[in-house]
């Protein structure tokens, strides 16, 4: 990511289908028809894998996948080092944290799936930040998307139970 700016590729792995689509990202990906491997679909994935570290922000992956699985976020150039949280490769990255400040209220606003319960769960101690750093086996993949989908479809920080010993590894 040097000189450029950065971005995030998301792939929704409930909507990710490279089984059932062709594999459009891959075949139309300009960056893969140079011969290197911005998308890849190995014969095990469940879904692509897109390296951000290649890819050049063209979106054509995101115009052709047939499930809309694909989202491109590009960066402002000042957000390359300060991530502080990040579930795993081609997911949510959560960049720097409100600061709550004695006697003011701090509000966080945004829509689903943008980091307002992650940044609270940090702030409380719940999660442990990674800083970006992740390394997970597909075992805590699973844990890890399971406990990502109970936050999101069952309820806010206030609520949310303690997550599994696996998880605070990172």
């Amino acid at each position: 990511m040097s000189g450029r700016s950065s971005r995030i590729a998301v792939v929704a792995e409930d909507r990710c289908r490279p089984s059932k689509c062709g594999q459009q990202c891959r075949k139309r990906c300009p960056v893969n028809a140079t011969g290197r491997h911005c998308i890849e679909v190995t014969p095990s994935s469940k879904v692509s894998l897109i390296s951000e570290d290649l890819c050049i922000g063209c979106a054509i992956c995101v115009k052709v996948c047939p499930f809309n699985a694909i989202q491109i976020i590009n960066l402002p150039s000042n957000l390359d080092k300060e991530t502080t949280h990040r579930y795993g490769p081609n997911s949510f990255k959560l960049h720097r944290l409100p600061v709550p400040r004695p006697g003011q209220v701090l509000g966080l606003v945004g829509t689903n799936g943008i980091g307002k319960s992650t940044a609270l769960q940090i702030l409380a101690g719940i999660f442990k930040p990674n800083l970006g750093k992740f390394t997970v086996s597909a075992s805590e993949l699973c844990l890890l998307s399971l406990v990502v989908h109970i936050t999101l479809y069952c309820g806010t920080v206030h609520n949310f139970c303690r997550t599994p010993q696996v998880l605070m590894k990172f």
